[in-house]
């Protein structure tokens, strides 16, 4: 993760987001992680908590960190940082606009999933 963020490597990148992409798809498979793997993922999310930290993502830094390291308390973060986001508000026109689609076309709205094809082609 060093040389991806200092040095911008590309080759390490690819063996980083190969991995998490691995890991993803193990993960989704309802398999098992080896301890090195839990090592691993516990790494990646503190160190988003230090990019995080370090870049001024403070709400970011702290989710990744209640990820990884909380007591399963809900953690409260300022809100107004999403309620500014670009991609937030383009995420909600977007999903504003597949519901009355779906209203429109008298369909259930109970069955919404952002994981729907449809809903991710949908413009």
């Amino acid at each position: 993760m060093g040389k991806v963020a200092v040095f911008e490597s590309k080759e390490s990148f690819d063996l980083l987001q190969n991995t998490i992409d691995y890991l993803t798809c193990k993960g989704k498979a309802g398999r098992q992680f080896t301890s090195n793997e839990k090592e691993f993922m516990t790494e990646l999310f503190e160190a988003l908590w230090w990019g995080g930290k370090f870049h001024g993502f403070k709400e970011a830094a702290e989710l990744a960190n209640h990820y990884v390291n909380g007591d399963g308390k809900i953690l409260t973060i300022n809100a107004q940082v999403y309620k500014e986001s670009v991609v937030v508000k383009d995420t909600m026109t977007a999903m504003k606009s597949y519901i009355k689609n779906l209203a429109a076309k008298r369909s259930p709205l109970s069955n919404i999933n952002t994981g729907d094809k449809v809903f991710l082609n949908s413009s």
